[in-house]
Protein backbone atom coordinates (compact mmCIF):
# COMPACT_ATOMS: atom_id res chain seq x y z
CA UNK A 1 0.00 0.00 0.00
CA UNK A 2 1.40 3.37 -1.04
CA UNK A 3 2.14 5.84 1.73
CA UNK A 4 -0.09 8.91 1.59
CA UNK A 5 1.80 12.05 0.58
CA UNK A 6 1.20 14.98 2.91
CA UNK A 7 1.06 18.42 1.35
CA UNK A 8 4.03 20.55 2.42
CA UNK A 9 2.57 23.83 3.71
CA UNK A 10 2.87 26.32 6.54
CA UNK A 11 0.00 27.26 8.82
CA UNK A 12 -1.94 30.38 7.87
CA UNK A 13 -0.34 33.41 9.51
CA UNK A 14 3.05 31.72 9.91
CA UNK A 15 6.02 31.76 7.56
CA UNK A 16 9.39 30.25 6.70
CA UNK A 17 12.45 32.41 6.12
CA UNK A 18 14.78 31.70 3.21
CA UNK A 19 18.52 32.03 3.93
CA UNK A 20 18.80 35.60 2.59
CA UNK A 21 15.87 36.69 4.80
CA UNK A 22 17.19 34.85 7.85
CA UNK A 23 20.63 36.40 7.36
CA UNK A 24 19.13 39.90 7.05
CA UNK A 25 17.13 39.30 10.23
CA UNK A 26 20.24 38.06 12.07
CA UNK A 27 22.14 41.17 11.01
CA UNK A 28 19.33 43.45 12.22
CA UNK A 29 19.12 41.70 15.60
CA UNK A 30 22.90 41.88 16.06
CA UNK A 31 22.86 45.59 15.17
CA UNK A 32 20.05 46.60 17.56
CA UNK A 33 21.51 44.40 20.32
CA UNK A 34 24.70 46.45 20.10
CA UNK A 35 22.61 49.62 20.51
CA UNK A 36 20.84 48.20 23.59
CA UNK A 37 24.16 47.24 25.17
CA UNK A 38 25.63 50.68 24.42
CA UNK A 39 22.91 52.09 26.71
CA UNK A 40 23.84 49.51 29.42
CA UNK A 41 20.86 47.21 28.81
CA UNK A 42 21.53 43.51 29.48
CA UNK A 43 19.85 40.53 27.76
CA UNK A 44 17.43 38.15 29.44
CA UNK A 45 15.29 35.27 28.18
CA UNK A 46 11.85 34.09 29.27
CA UNK A 47 9.90 31.01 28.06
CA UNK A 48 7.54 31.12 25.10
CA UNK A 49 5.00 29.31 27.29
CA UNK A 50 3.63 30.75 30.53
CA UNK A 51 0.87 29.84 32.94
CA UNK A 52 -2.34 31.19 31.45
CA UNK A 53 -3.05 33.26 34.57
CA UNK A 54 0.23 35.14 34.02
CA UNK A 55 -0.98 36.53 30.69
CA UNK A 56 -4.67 37.28 31.32
CA UNK A 57 -6.66 39.89 33.29
CA UNK A 58 -4.41 42.93 32.76
CA UNK A 59 -4.20 42.46 28.99
CA UNK A 60 -6.76 44.03 26.63
CA UNK A 61 -9.91 42.02 25.83
CA UNK A 62 -9.09 41.86 22.11
CA UNK A 63 -5.59 40.57 22.91
CA UNK A 64 -7.01 37.90 25.21
CA UNK A 65 -9.19 36.69 22.32
CA UNK A 66 -6.04 36.32 20.19
CA UNK A 67 -4.07 34.32 22.76
CA UNK A 68 -3.10 30.70 22.05
CA UNK A 69 -4.04 28.89 25.28
CA UNK A 70 -4.59 25.24 26.10
CA UNK A 71 -4.18 22.53 28.72
CA UNK A 72 -0.78 20.81 28.77
CA UNK A 73 -0.08 17.15 29.48
CA UNK A 74 0.05 17.86 33.20
CA UNK A 75 -3.43 19.39 33.19
CA UNK A 76 -2.08 22.92 33.63
CA UNK A 77 -3.69 25.88 31.84
CA UNK A 78 -0.91 27.48 29.78
CA UNK A 79 -0.60 30.08 27.01
CA UNK A 80 1.91 31.23 24.42
CA UNK A 81 3.19 34.72 25.18
CA UNK A 82 1.62 37.46 23.02
CA UNK A 83 4.19 40.07 24.09
CA UNK A 84 7.18 40.26 26.42
CA UNK A 85 5.82 42.74 28.95
CA UNK A 86 3.76 40.51 31.24
CA UNK A 87 6.53 37.86 31.22
CA UNK A 88 8.86 40.67 32.31
CA UNK A 89 6.53 41.55 35.19
CA UNK A 90 6.52 37.94 36.34
CA UNK A 91 10.31 37.74 35.89
CA UNK A 92 11.00 40.86 37.97
CA UNK A 93 8.90 39.65 40.91
CA UNK A 94 10.16 36.07 40.75
CA UNK A 95 13.83 37.13 40.61
CA UNK A 96 13.63 40.32 42.69
CA UNK A 97 16.37 39.14 45.09
CA UNK A 98 18.78 38.71 42.15
CA UNK A 99 18.12 42.04 40.44
CA UNK A 100 19.50 45.47 41.22
CA UNK A 101 17.10 48.33 40.49
CA UNK A 102 16.87 50.15 38.21
CA UNK A 103 17.10 47.05 36.02
CA UNK A 104 17.78 47.64 32.33
CA UNK A 105 16.96 44.66 30.16
CA UNK A 106 16.36 43.73 26.57
CA UNK A 107 14.74 40.54 25.30
CA UNK A 108 14.54 39.33 21.71
CA UNK A 109 12.22 36.47 20.82
CA UNK A 110 9.07 35.32 19.10
CA UNK A 111 5.54 36.12 20.29
CA UNK A 112 2.21 34.67 19.13
CA UNK A 113 -1.14 36.30 18.36
CA UNK A 114 -4.08 34.49 16.79
CA UNK A 115 -5.27 37.51 14.82
CA UNK A 116 -6.50 37.56 11.23
CA UNK A 117 -3.48 37.19 8.94
CA UNK A 118 -2.96 40.03 6.48
CA UNK A 119 -0.14 41.75 4.65
CA UNK A 120 2.59 42.65 7.13
CA UNK A 121 0.83 40.96 10.06
CA UNK A 122 1.65 37.42 11.14
CA UNK A 123 0.54 35.16 13.98
CA UNK A 124 4.17 34.63 14.98
CA UNK A 125 6.73 37.43 14.85
CA UNK A 126 9.90 38.58 16.58
CA UNK A 127 9.86 41.38 19.15
CA UNK A 128 12.92 43.23 20.39
CA UNK A 129 11.86 44.67 23.75
CA UNK A 130 13.92 47.03 25.91
CA UNK A 131 12.75 48.22 29.32
CA UNK A 132 14.02 49.93 32.44
CA UNK A 133 12.35 48.72 35.65
CA UNK A 134 12.53 50.51 38.99
CA UNK A 135 12.77 54.18 38.04
CA UNK A 136 10.02 56.80 37.75
CA UNK A 137 12.33 59.42 36.24
CA UNK A 138 11.48 61.21 33.00
CA UNK A 139 15.16 60.74 32.14
CA UNK A 140 14.46 57.04 31.62
CA UNK A 141 11.47 57.85 29.39
CA UNK A 142 13.72 60.06 27.27
CA UNK A 143 16.38 57.35 27.19
CA UNK A 144 13.94 54.78 25.79
CA UNK A 145 12.94 57.22 23.04
CA UNK A 146 16.64 57.93 22.34
CA UNK A 147 17.32 54.19 22.04
CA UNK A 148 14.45 53.92 19.55
CA UNK A 149 15.91 56.73 17.44
CA UNK A 150 19.41 55.24 17.63
CA UNK A 151 18.24 51.74 16.68
CA UNK A 152 16.25 52.90 13.65
CA UNK A 153 19.04 55.22 12.51
CA UNK A 154 21.71 52.54 12.75
CA UNK A 155 19.53 50.29 10.56
CA UNK A 156 19.98 52.86 7.82
CA UNK A 157 16.69 54.77 8.14
CA UNK A 158 16.86 58.52 8.62
CA UNK A 159 13.29 59.58 7.79
CA UNK A 160 11.08 58.46 10.66
CA UNK A 161 8.80 60.15 13.17
CA UNK A 162 8.39 59.30 16.86
CA UNK A 163 4.97 60.61 17.96
CA UNK A 164 5.01 61.20 21.73
CA UNK A 165 2.20 61.86 24.20
CA UNK A 166 1.44 61.47 27.89
CA UNK A 167 -1.73 59.73 29.04
CA UNK A 168 -1.98 62.05 32.05
CA UNK A 169 -2.71 65.01 29.77
CA UNK A 170 -5.88 63.58 28.21
CA UNK A 171 -7.00 61.97 31.46
CA UNK A 172 -6.53 65.27 33.27
CA UNK A 173 -8.32 67.17 30.51
CA UNK A 174 -11.29 64.77 30.67
CA UNK A 175 -11.41 65.34 34.42
CA UNK A 176 -11.85 69.07 33.81
CA UNK A 177 -14.83 68.19 31.59
CA UNK A 178 -16.28 65.86 34.28
CA UNK A 179 -15.95 62.90 31.93
CA UNK A 180 -13.91 60.60 34.20
CA UNK A 181 -16.47 57.80 33.94
CA UNK A 182 -16.33 57.89 30.13
CA UNK A 183 -12.54 58.33 29.96
CA UNK A 184 -11.70 54.76 28.93
CA UNK A 185 -14.25 54.63 26.11
CA UNK A 186 -13.23 58.11 24.88
CA UNK A 187 -9.56 57.14 24.87
CA UNK A 188 -10.39 54.03 22.86
CA UNK A 189 -12.00 56.28 20.25
CA UNK A 190 -8.99 58.64 20.26
CA UNK A 191 -6.78 55.59 19.66
CA UNK A 192 -8.74 54.95 16.42
CA UNK A 193 -8.44 58.53 15.17
CA UNK A 194 -5.92 57.79 12.40
CA UNK A 195 -8.00 54.89 11.06
CA UNK A 196 -11.42 56.59 10.71
CA UNK A 197 -12.80 59.75 9.09
CA UNK A 198 -13.06 63.04 10.99
CA UNK A 199 -16.85 62.80 10.80
CA UNK A 200 -16.90 59.28 12.24
CA UNK A 201 -14.43 60.36 14.92
CA UNK A 202 -16.66 63.19 16.16
CA UNK A 203 -19.79 61.01 15.88
CA UNK A 204 -18.27 58.36 18.17
CA UNK A 205 -17.07 61.04 20.58
CA UNK A 206 -20.57 62.55 20.68
CA UNK A 207 -22.05 59.16 21.59
CA UNK A 208 -19.66 58.98 24.55
CA UNK A 209 -20.25 62.59 25.60
CA UNK A 210 -23.94 62.02 26.33
CA UNK A 211 -24.87 63.41 22.91
CA UNK A 212 -23.15 66.75 23.52
CA UNK A 213 -21.77 67.64 20.05
CA UNK A 214 -20.04 70.80 21.28
CA UNK A 215 -18.17 68.83 23.94
CA UNK A 216 -17.22 66.14 21.41
CA UNK A 217 -15.95 68.80 19.01
CA UNK A 218 -13.89 70.37 21.80
CA UNK A 219 -12.23 67.00 22.56
CA UNK A 220 -11.56 66.39 18.86
CA UNK A 221 -9.90 69.81 18.57
CA UNK A 222 -7.84 69.31 21.73
CA UNK A 223 -6.42 66.01 20.47
CA UNK A 224 -4.98 67.88 17.46
CA UNK A 225 -3.41 70.79 19.38
CA UNK A 226 0.17 71.87 18.69
CA UNK A 227 2.73 71.46 21.47
CA UNK A 228 2.70 75.21 22.11
CA UNK A 229 -1.10 75.19 22.52
CA UNK A 230 -0.93 72.13 24.78
CA UNK A 231 1.48 73.98 27.07
CA UNK A 232 -1.06 76.81 27.32
CA UNK A 233 -3.47 74.34 28.99
CA UNK A 234 -1.39 74.30 32.20
CA UNK A 235 -3.18 75.42 35.34
CA UNK A 236 -6.49 73.68 34.66
CA UNK A 237 -5.83 70.39 36.44
CA UNK A 238 -3.03 68.83 38.54
CA UNK A 239 -2.93 65.60 36.50
CA UNK A 240 -2.88 67.52 33.21
CA UNK A 241 -0.11 69.78 34.54
CA UNK A 242 1.94 66.77 35.59
CA UNK A 243 1.68 65.23 32.12
CA UNK A 244 2.73 68.47 30.41
CA UNK A 245 5.67 68.96 32.79
CA UNK A 246 6.85 65.39 32.20
CA UNK A 247 6.76 65.96 28.43
CA UNK A 248 8.68 69.20 28.85
CA UNK A 249 11.39 67.33 30.75
CA UNK A 250 11.53 64.59 28.11
CA UNK A 251 11.87 67.09 25.25
CA UNK A 252 14.74 68.91 26.95
CA UNK A 253 16.46 65.59 27.65
CA UNK A 254 16.05 64.37 24.07
CA UNK A 255 18.09 67.33 22.88
CA UNK A 256 20.81 66.46 25.42
CA UNK A 257 20.77 62.84 24.21
CA UNK A 258 21.33 63.96 20.63
CA UNK A 259 17.91 63.03 19.21
CA UNK A 260 17.23 65.17 16.12
CA UNK A 261 14.13 67.36 16.58
CA UNK A 262 12.99 66.46 13.06
CA UNK A 263 12.49 62.87 14.18
CA UNK A 264 9.92 63.45 16.95
CA UNK A 265 6.67 65.32 17.50
CA UNK A 266 4.03 65.71 20.23
CA UNK A 267 0.72 64.05 19.33
CA UNK A 268 -2.08 63.67 21.90
CA UNK A 269 -3.88 61.14 19.69
CA UNK A 270 -1.27 58.53 20.68
CA UNK A 271 -3.01 56.51 23.41
CA UNK A 272 -1.90 52.85 23.18
CA UNK A 273 -2.89 49.98 25.49
CA UNK A 274 -5.30 51.14 28.17
CA UNK A 275 -4.45 48.14 30.32
CA UNK A 276 -0.76 49.02 30.50
CA UNK A 277 0.32 52.60 30.11
CA UNK A 278 0.16 55.24 32.84
CA UNK A 279 2.22 58.16 31.51
CA UNK A 280 4.42 58.81 28.49
CA UNK A 281 3.50 56.83 25.35
CA UNK A 282 4.94 56.87 21.84
CA UNK A 283 4.72 55.30 18.40
CA UNK A 284 7.27 55.36 15.58
CA UNK A 285 6.38 55.40 11.90
CA UNK A 286 8.52 55.44 8.77
CA UNK A 287 7.94 58.63 6.76
CA UNK A 288 8.10 56.73 3.45
CA UNK A 289 5.58 54.11 4.64
CA UNK A 290 3.03 55.97 6.80
CA UNK A 291 0.38 53.25 6.38
CA UNK A 292 2.72 50.45 7.48
CA UNK A 293 1.99 51.19 11.14
CA UNK A 294 4.27 51.60 14.11
CA UNK A 295 7.68 49.93 13.89
CA UNK A 296 8.60 50.71 17.51
CA UNK A 297 6.22 51.73 20.29
CA UNK A 298 5.95 51.79 24.04
CA UNK A 299 5.73 54.03 27.06
CA UNK A 300 5.60 54.18 30.83
CA UNK A 301 3.68 51.56 32.82
CA UNK A 302 4.11 52.09 36.55
CA UNK A 303 1.68 49.30 37.47
CA UNK A 304 3.91 46.65 35.83
CA UNK A 305 4.08 44.24 38.79
CA UNK A 306 0.66 44.84 40.38
CA UNK A 307 -0.58 41.45 39.17
CA UNK A 308 2.16 39.61 41.05
CA UNK A 309 3.02 41.85 44.01
CA UNK A 310 1.46 44.45 46.31
CA UNK A 311 4.63 46.48 45.83
CA UNK A 312 4.31 48.58 42.68
CA UNK A 313 7.42 48.88 40.54
CA UNK A 314 7.65 51.75 38.00
CA UNK A 315 8.83 50.87 34.52
CA UNK A 316 9.14 52.22 31.02
CA UNK A 317 10.05 50.51 27.78
CA UNK A 318 9.31 49.73 24.15
CA UNK A 319 9.18 46.99 21.55
CA UNK A 320 10.83 47.07 18.11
Amino acid sequence: MDKQIIQARTLSGFRDLLPQEALAKEDMIRTVSDIFRSFSFAPIETPHLEYEETLVDISEDDVQKEMYRFEDHGGRRVALRFDQTLPLARYVVEHKNDLALPFRRYAIGNVFRGERPQKGRYREFTQCDFDCVGSDSSAVDAEVIAITAAAITVLGISDFTIAISNRKILNGYLQTLHLESQAESILRIVDKKAKISAEEFERLLTENCNGDTALAHDIAQSVSLSWEDIQMKQGHNDLLDQGIQELEQIISLLAALGVDAKNYTIDLSIVRGLGYYTGMVFETTLDALPNFGSVCSGGRYDTLTQKFSKELTPATGAGL
